[in-house]
């Protein structure tokens, strides 16, 4: 289950012609497929109802899990599987733990870091954004 907003970047890998993704509010079945841009407000994404003709090669998975004995660390994992063999194709992990516990702070103040730090990053040549270490790891992967 998820939000369309999970699944686009995959769809920045190169070879990747669509994403299936089972809608978290109305629980159907949808393929993303990368778009034209029309205008500045436009994401480039088209949503539409899956099509059970197109066969789904690879299965991206999303596992949080807080580690044994500790009270504030937990992993984030992310795997691509192969649908054809069931093998894990790639998988990208991050830790991550709070700096104070929420619930002893002002207004439950959140202190969240993760290893790798992986915030976005800007090209100071050419204002772009540069592509985040979990970005170049899962590209790296599925390059041909």
């Amino acid at each position: 289950m998820g939000h369309i907003a999970y699944v686009r970047g995959s769809l920045s890998i190169q070879g990747v012609a669509f994403v299936r993704y089972r809608n978290e509010d109305d629980g159907l079945l949808y393929d993303v497929y990368r778009s034209q841009k029309r205008n500045m407000n436009d994401d480039g994404y088209i949503q539409q109802p899956a099509d059970s003709s197109r066969p789904v090669i690879y299965e991206y998975r999303l596992t949080q899990e807080k580690l044994r004995d500790e009270i504030r660390m937990t992993t984030v994992t992310q795997d691509v599987i192969d649908l054809r063999t069931g093998n894990i194709s790639a998988s990208y992990k991050t830790f991550g733990y709070s700096e104070f516990e929420p619930s002893r702070t002002p207004l439950a103040a959140p202190s969240g870091v993760s290893c790798p730090s992986d915030v976005p990053k800007i090209d100071e040549k050419t204002g772009k954004m540069l592509p985040s270490l979990e970005s170049l790891a899962f590209l790296r992967m599925f390059k041909n």
